[in-house]
């Protein structure tokens, strides 16, 4: 687990950690977790997403070693972890999504963003961002940060969206500073003193449909901030034989560490130098 010295610097509130000093900007929507907390639970993406992530956690991180979830809003991937037999700490910036997390049975919840707990002696074996990276306005900052809160050799494990070409509505709405490619992302990570262990793209069969039915009418005007939300939450509901076979087939790649060439969103294993 965390070392004790960690929680003797942390305020304990009903079963949840906070830092003294809480407050930091982040670019996220203030609703955004309690959208999310609408959908997880029957999704595809996501529950896809929890998927892709345990088999490369599964390929590289000891079950006995300690994870954290930066960023992990509801804690949909914490528990899904946990599930699997993984000891997760959430690090959670939003109020909202902390105590939606502990709801769901997290078991150790820090309300804080990682900037708010730099004055602590943070030193994980593996830190996991998933679709947080393109919140942070200064990517390499933040990478840089979590490099220090790694132990020697540790891991990083984080998935991003991908491709300018497939910017639409929905990365204004979310807060989306970028889109990346497996080269860009490796770019950056490269100058903040990590070295790439696997990279794929994720979601290959969703590249043309996106690109089709909403990144081309969000750059036409047929979604805009009105009706955006109604038709993402339409959107994750909708998996037929077909697709669930397509990414079947795609999870299978990624358990034999095989990577997929084209996709809506990157996922990455790197490792501090």
């Amino acid at each position: 687990m965390i070392p004790k010295s960690i929680f003797s610097k942390l305020n304990n509130k009903m079963g949840i950690w906070y830092p003294p000093n809480s407050q930091s900007d982040i670019s996220y929507p203030e609703d955004g977790n309690s959208i999310c907390y609408q959908i997880e639970n029957e999704s595809f993406w996501f529950k896809h997403r929890n998927l892709c992530i345990l088999s490369v956690l599964n390929s590289f991180l000891p079950i006995s070693h300690l994870f954290c979830d930066l960023g992990g809003g509801n804690g949909f991937v914490s528990k899904f972890l946990q599930q699997n037999g993984y000891t997760v700490c959430l690090i959670e910036p939003g109020t909202i999504g902390a105590q939606n997390a502990q709801k769901q049975g997290v078991k150790l919840i820090i309300n804080s963003t990682l900037e708010n707990l730099t004055e602590i002696n943070l030193n994980f074996p593996a830190i996991g961002m998933f679709d947080v990276l393109e919140h942070i306005e200064d990517d390499l900052v933040f990478l840089k940060q979590v490099h220090s809160s790694l132990e020697e050799n540790g891991l990083l494990v984080f998935t991003v969206p991908a491709f300018n070409s497939l910017w639409s509505e929905n990365d204004n709405i979310a807060g989306h500073y970028r889109r990346y490619t497996l080269q860009t992302a490796e770019n950056v990570l490269q100058k903040a003193n990590f070295s790439v262990e696997y990279k794929t793209y994720i979601f290959s069969p969703l590249y043309i449909p996106l690109f089709l039915f909403r990144s081309l009418p969000s750059r036409f005007g047929f979604i805009n901030k009105n009706n955006v939300r109604n038709k993402t939450l339409s959107h994750h509901k909708k998996e037929n034989s077909i697709l669930k076979k397509l990414l079947s087939s795609e999870l299978k790649d990624i358990s034999n560490l095989r990577s997929k060439t084209i996709g809506s969103s990157c996922l990455i294993v790197a490792r501090k130098n």
